[in-house]
């Protein structure tokens, strides 16, 4: 094009410029032009290898990353924007979830852990239950993936089993409600959800739903007992989230870490009014956890789910073998139930997914559990008992 065009200026010097030939050739060299920059431009928005990678050719406006900046915004979009992506304030309550139950047995067995390591050895559990009627939420179970339990927080690990237990916890009616986990804090003074548990909170709204919720079993303040809370994080920081920019802060474990500015507005009551004024508003890249924590009322029930058998994936804990699968089913406590009843039991079921193809067998056999139908379970029935020596 650089030739055509050079060719073209020098024809001009001893061509008319308003010719109609040089007028169409100029024409198409320009259309030609065009068309190259706009594929050029649409090459440079197309994500690289599917990843969503931030591009250096968008824009950060009023907090919000923007991959194909607008043209222009009117004041009131861009003070919402500023307002959901750069001024951090507190929600005081969740829009979706006015109350989290959990199952008894599944925060008992959990907090035991805890218990027996005298809180210093930390868990998470990924929860997973149904989302009822008036924004009830309720975790019927739960599983507790691969991780590395250190003294103030746990390390989740890859685990391959886990795409089997979702699919599970989908045969049995059942989604990721959230997550469970402990904590050594509990003082006062101690931040109600660290960094890492805003975060781990986060993630799990964003990926599964809004409705997700943090429980957290801690010590009680004279350290004789345990207690257990609910909580979100905002919208607001889930939408932060989303952006890959939050992390914990390296060495303040109550601080999340922004890579970039956030503005954390303080609103207090002007006198004699219920309004509320904005009265201070700090640029910071470090904000408390307390700015994002949303608590939520919690209750407990009891799930028709069993919850009882061995956790896989305990430090320090043998991993369940056949012959705990045969101690369990023998269990004089379960004397009076059928086989198709003893296997109702979230535990058991997950371990028993290492002889069960998650296509296959597992819609099959979820089926026959939970319409209790003792002729679809027997050709199970038999394989199970033999594994486990009792026939």
């Amino acid at each position: 094009l650089k030739l055509q065009f050079l060719y073209l200026i020098e024809t001009a010097r001893t061509c008319s410029a308003t010719s109609p030939t040089m007028q169409n050739q100029l024409a198409e060299i320009r259309r030609m032009h065009a068309e190259r920059a706009a594929k050029a431009r649409a090459q440079q928005d197309e994500p690289m290898d599917g990843k969503t990678e931030v591009k250096k050719t968008g824009k950060v406006i009023g907090g919000k990353y923007f991959a194909c900046p607008p043209s222009q915004l009117t004041m009131k979009e861009y003070e919402a924007v500023v307002n959901r992506y750069q001024r951090i304030q507190r929600q005081k309550a969740s829009r979706t979830v006015k109350r989290f139950d959990i199952d008894e047995k599944t925060a008992m067995i959990f907090q035991s852990f805890a218990a027996k390591h005298n809180m210093q050895k930390q868990r998470v559990a990924i929860m997973y239950g149904t989302i009822e009627e008036n924004g009830v939420v309720r975790c019927h179970c739960c599983y507790e993936p691969e991780q590395e339990s250190l003294g103030t927080y746990a390390n989740l690990l890859d685990d391959k089993r886990l795409p089997k237990v979702d699919a599970l916890a989908k045969a049995l009616g059942f989604q990721r409600v959230g997550v469970l986990v402990t904590t050594p804090y509990y003082k006062p003074d101690d931040p109600i959800l660290s960094a890492r548990e805003v975060l781990l909170v986060a993630e799990s709204m964003a990926k599964h739903g809004l409705h997700c919720c943090l429980v957290q079993v801690r010590l009680t303040e004279d350290v004789q007992s345990f207690k257990i809370e609910a909580y979100q994080v905002s919208e607001q920081c889930v939408d932060i989230w989303k952006e890959g920019t939050l992390s914990p802060h390296p060495k303040d474990g109550k601080f999340v870490h922004s890579d970039r500015q956030l503005e954390a507005v303080q609103e207090e009551e002007r006198s004699g009014t219920s309004a509320r004024q904005q009265v201070t508003k700090e640029a910071t890249h470090d904000v408390d956890s307390i700015w994002f924590t949303v608590p939520v009322a919690i209750g407990n029930f009891k799930a028709e789910i069993g919850n009882m058998f061995i956790r896989l994936n305990r430090p320090g804990e043998a991993p369940p073998t056949w012959d705990n699968v045969s101690i369990f089913l023998r269990d004089p406590k379960r004397s009076s139930q059928r086989f198709v009843e003893k296997v109702n039991d979230f535990p058991l079921l997950v371990f028993l997914l290492d002889m069960l193809d998650v296509k296959s067998d597992v819609p099959q056999f979820v089926q026959a559990v939970l319409a209790k139908d003792a002729v679809g379970m027997e050709n199970y029935e038999t394989l199970i008992k033999a594994a486990c020596h009792l026939i």
